[in-house]
């Protein structure tokens, strides 16, 4: 085909299709939907593979209007990475040249010529227009799947378009975990929130002050207060606590604004020229537009969703508040079409249950769910490896020992295979055999010797048994733990929690201290991973620190919000926990261990005699 590269719309690029018009990456399995943005530089490259493309050629065919710097760029071919597949460090399609832009190793191939491109500069994409509702229940089931296929894709690009402010020392792997919860909180659902704040946790784990990640995590918790009013105080004190633990930028100041017209019930009209800028966060102006929503300033409120969905075109979350917006604004077209938009953005298969067991938060309501699976289906269907161990925690977690016995029955005691290992000892610790129980952890840890998760086990394990002295000698000879006198800044409560207790044992009860308290101060803002929620670890924490009242009053919270014991950590149930070996004497701790027992086994029963 002689078409000329320079004038193409549609190109063969290994196995992708590149199609301009269509904003569509395409390979035989898949189409994958693009930012326009990312179309233009991908659309640049190929018009000009295999040769150098400098920064400065980029900056004027993607914004030939304005000057946006390197960093922009440098986002733009990262989002184009990722849907690609490529890495910087083992370029299969998009090489760095140092200091001077980016080449295209393939080859491209021309396969259409463009009717808009001129001197073989892009031109800027057509606006992605919301379809009406009638057209989106025009579309096939199989289109719908695909679509949401792509979705996930196109939500990862849109969250990581404000990503320009990085800094440069930002670990990429912290990088990730904002992109992947920018994704997840804009799905707009209670999961895709719980996942998002997962995943800021976890940014903040590799870099503790990225003022980003703090920022959009305390946005979160405001979207938490969304969801449960009833907590509202209880999620305002989380966003107030990183406003208070971190010296923030304006973007922080915004944010304390924001939360003290929330407490002081103020007009919030009043912060428009704070959100005039265009480097406020997505997730701050949904904050503002939602609280304009709620005070009755709805043209205000639609204004700043739209300025939204122009940076996040395909953000489900966007379209259920513009939604919201244009019913009340009486644009009833526009509300149906834009709830549309975000249903079908929310369609998603149901699994297993025990397939994402794990990958939930564990509390009585999902145990119900699980319960319920587990009264509805035979137990004698066949069952995979890791639903079978899944099936076995969950059935520990409800206090039905016998059952978990009964899947276990098959597996060989001379296993090594690591969940097996980790089941079976969860299984003996259940029934009191700590010591069998620690056996299986310390065949586990032996058998993947460079698994520092599995060597903590031992430790805990060790740590339970009131074996003090073993337990911190295994903590000295894993390595797992540096020799410092120093608290970082990066902290684990897996880790240094156990090891503040041991030290307490050994008398060296000032650094002790000194973890405890970063631990609850982290934990108090809900800086760690998981630990938004009202969290059995800052109990656990209280009472190290001898704060038994304020531990018990932990306790009694997290228990009416509905916790139950994961087996995720290693101590079997509430009792068994050596974080609260002080407490097990106390009134007020036994009655909370029984209510705790009373409400798992009220699930079971009341399960069972439903289904």
């Amino acid at each position: 085909m002689n078409t000329s590269a320079s004038q193409a719309d549609k190109f063969q690029l290994g196995p992708f299709e590149v199609r301009e018009k269509e904003n569509v990456l395409a390979t035989p399995e898949q189409e994958i939907v693009l930012l326009p943005k990312v179309m233009m530089l991908l659309i640049y490259l190929c018009r000009h593979s295999q040769r150098v493309v400098t920064f400065d050629e980029l900056n004027d065919a993607i914004w030939p209007r304005e000057v946006v710097g390197d960093n922009a760029i440098y986002n733009l071919v990262g989002q184009l990475r990722k849907v690609l597949g490529d890495k910087a460090s083992d370029p299969t399609y998009i090489q760095t040249v140092s200091k001077q832009g980016y080449r295209l190793l393939i080859a491209a191939t021309p396969l259409a010529i463009s009717t808009t491109a001129i001197d073989g500069q892009p031109v800027e994409a057509p606006e992605i227009t919301t379809p009406s509702t009638s057209q989106i229940t025009r579309n096939t089931d199989t289109k719908r799947r695909g679509i949401t296929l792509l979705v996930a894709f196109t939500l990862v690009l849109a969250s990581y378009f404000l990503l320009s402010h990085f800094s440069n020392n930002i670990p990429e792997t912290a990088e990730e975990q904002l992109l992947l919860a920018r994704y997840q909180l804009y799905r707009g659902d209670a999961k895709g929130i719980e996942q998002g704040i997962a995943s800021l946790q976890q940014a903040l784990t590799i870099a503790p002050e990225w003022e980003i990640a703090l920022i959009e995590l305390a946005h979160a918790y405001l979207r938490k207060l969304t969801l449960e009013p009833e907590n509202a105080a209880f999620w305002l004190a989380k966003a107030e606590a990183i406003t208070s633990e971190n010296v923030l930028g304006k973007r922080g100041q915004r944010l304390a604004m924001l939360l003290d017209v929330i407490k002081e019930n103020k007009d919030i009209v009043q912060l428009a020229e704070w959100f005039s800028d265009t480097d406020t966060l997505n997730s701050a102006r949904l904050s503002y537009s939602r609280m304009l929503f709620g005070q009755g300033k709805t043209q205000e409120a639609l204004t700043q969703a739209l300025l939204v969905k122009d940076n996040c075109v395909n953000c489900p979350y966007v379209y259920q508040q513009l939604a919201a917006t244009y019913m009340v604004l009486g644009q009833v077209q526009e509300s149906f079409d834009s709830f549309a938009r975000y249903r079908l953005y929310q369609n998603e298969d149901k699994k297993h249950p025990a397939d994402i067991a794990g990958y939930i938060t564990l509390n009585q309501h999902s145990l119900r769910e699980m319960a319920k699976w587990h009264f509805q289906n035979p137990q004698n269907k066949a069952l995979l490896p890791h639903q079978r161990n899944a099936l076995a925690l969950f059935y520990l977690t409800l206090g039905n020992v016998t059952d978990a016995e009964k899947l276990l029955a098959d597996v060989s005691h001379s296993t090594t295979q690591f969940f097996d290992l980790y089941t079976l000892a969860a299984l003996h610790g259940a029934k009191g055999d700590f010591q069998s129980s620690l056996k299986f952890l310390q065949r586990r840890q032996q058998a993947y010797p460079d698994n520092d998760r599995f060597k903590l086990s031992v430790v805990y394990a060790l740590w339970q048994m009131n074996q003090y002295d073993d337990a911190l000698a295994a903590l000295k000879a894993f390595n797992i733990l540096d020799d410092t006198e120093v608290v970082p800044d990066s902290i684990d409560f897996s880790l240094w929690s156990v090891y503040a207790a041991l030290l307490q044992e050994h008398g060296n009860a000032d650094f002790a201290t000194d973890i405890l308290v970063k631990l609850a101060a982290k934990l108090r803002a809900g800086l760690l991973p998981n630990s938004h929620n009202s969290d059995i670890r800052l109990a656990a924490v209280l009472a190290l620190q001898g704060k038994n009242d304020e531990a018990l009053q932990q306790l009694d919270v997290i228990l009416k919000q509905g916790w139950v014991s994961d087996f995720n950590q290693n101590w079997w149930y509430l009792q068994d926990s050596p974080y609260f070996k002080k407490l097990r004497a106390n009134p007020r701790f036994q009655q909370l261990v029984s209510r705790y027992h009373m409400e798992i086994e009220s699930i079971y029963q009341q399960t069972r005699k439903t289904y």
